[in-house]
């Protein structure tokens, strides 16, 4: 699901949940961003995204993500107050300590995000905070 541009050093935490009845069917991963990718991106900015639009080679799906953004964040994405509720698979994790620490940074902190071409994964990539997370649904 992850460019292969973006390294990490493991996952931090993980949420999936499946609950049609509450309007929730997807899930949330964050990774620690290596020290590597981390300088890469505080050196190259945005411009590092332009190769990190494509995943690992992953099962017989191609995913894309682009174009990437600079934060913040669009407000759907992490508003559960708005129509669409907050962003893919973040909505089922919203009272995490983890992903309201990835929220808060997405809006107060230089970051940067992208939505696949294909079933709505989108990535937010928080240098400052060394996470990057992954998200998706599954309505």
């Amino acid at each position: 699901m992850l460019p292969a541009e973006i390294h990490t050093d493991g996952l931090v935490f993980i949420h999936g949940y499946w609950l049609f009845s509450g309007n929730c069917a997807g899930g949330v991963a964050v990774f620690e961003l290596s020290k590597d990718t981390v300088s890469e991106i505080e050196r190259e900015r945005i411009q590092f995204f332009e190769r990190a639009s494509e995943p690992q080679k992953e099962g017989r799906y191609k995913i894309a993500y682009n174009p990437w953004h600079t934060t913040p964040l669009p407000e759907n994405w992490t508003s559960v107050d708005s129509p669409n509720g907050a962003c893919a698979g973040l909505k089922c994790a919203v009272g995490n300590a983890e992903i309201k620490k990835v929220i808060d940074a997405a809006w107060n902190n230089v970051g940067y995000y992208a939505v696949a071409n294909r079933g709505g994964a989108r990535l937010v990539v928080l240098p400052k905070l060394r996470r990057v997370v992954a998200s998706y649904s599954a309505l």
